[in-house]
């Protein structure tokens, strides 16, 4: 089973509004935020996640990295993902 089972249940808004139902907590993205979460929702590898955003948007590798990296931290500290 995968470590995103708390990904899967949160609600994602097209506009970045992000529902947790187990909590009842809720968060606000950007519009790269929503595609990773979208993404990791449907299981795709971060090497995945990372093509799309290189494919997507104007930045480079390195950046999406650093962001990606960051990301996840955030939802770790939130606990919505457990790695």
């Amino acid at each position: 089973m995968s470590n995103n089972v708390s990904i899967r249940k949160l609600a994602v808004s097209e506009t970045g509004f992000i529902f947790d139902p187990q909590t009842g907590h809720s968060y606000i993205v950007n519009e790269v935020g929503i595609d990773i979460l979208n993404l990791m929702k449907k299981d795709k590898s971060e090497d995945e996640i990372v093509e799309f955003i290189l494919d997507n948007y104007e930045i480079s590798f390195d950046q999406v990295k650093r962001d990606y990296d960051s990301f996840l931290i955030k939802l770790k500290q939130y606990e919505l993902y457990k790695k």
